[in-house]
């Protein structure tokens, strides 16, 4: 009786040392996901931070692009308004260069 006692507290100690072991396993375990649930709860944050200055840049962008496209609508209309003004001024001189020289004419055939 008293060996078999000696055996079955043996069994208690060894399951009680596993089962402390497997205790430590798991808490080491759970350490190290915590662990690396921050690391990477970090980068989400600075990636996330990336991201928002990203776009903040590209909303700037895309407003100095709009304005640069109205500059230019702005320019183009500008440089047709001042063709058509020199395609109306080159009509009135060629007019006036042709009624100039009718005019010599004329005069050279009046006695």
């Amino acid at each position: 009786m008293r060996e078999e006692e000696e055996r079955l507290t043996q069994q208690l100690m060894e399951q009680r040392r596993q089962s402390e072991e497997q205790l430590s396993r798991e808490k080491h375990s759970e350490s190290l996901h915590r662990d690396k649930l921050l690391r990477l709860k970090e980068k989400l944050e600075d990636k996330h931070e990336m991201w928002l200055s990203c776009q903040q840049r590209y909303d700037t962008m895309q407003e100095q692009l709009s304005s640069w496209q109205q500059r230019e609508a702005q320019m183009s209309r500008k440089y047709r308004a001042a063709e058509e003004e020199v395609m109306r001024q080159r009509e009135t001189l060629e007019k006036t260069q042709e009624e100039t020289r009718e005019l010599r004419r004329d005069s050279w055939l009046q006695p």
